[in-house]
């Protein structure tokens, strides 16, 4: 059900302008599931992967929800009587 969630949130992260930074968390989370996973033991797997997908899940909210703050004033609008 989580995934679900995930790849919504994901989606709507992207059209707020994140684009492949939405990717991110995921990435990050399921990289931490697989290497501290494989360090706990399969006994111990299981509450990891669910805390790693709450986190995921809170941070891809934040992203849905906020978008990306775009620059005011990029390199190429800057001119040329400022730098003189």
């Amino acid at each position: 059900m989580l995934l679900i969630l995930e790849i919504w949130l994901t989606k709507r992260a992207w059209q707020k302008g994140w684009n492949g930074y939405a990717l991110v968390p995921l990435l990050a989370g399921i990289l931490f599931v697989v290497f501290v996973g494989a360090a706990a033991g399969p006994d111990n797997i299981a509450p990891i992967a669910f805390a790693t997908d709450v986190v995921v899940s809170i941070v891809l909210a934040i992203m849905a929800r906020r978008g990306r703050e775009s620059v005011s004033e990029s390199a190429d609008s800057v001119s040329l009587s400022k730098a003189a």
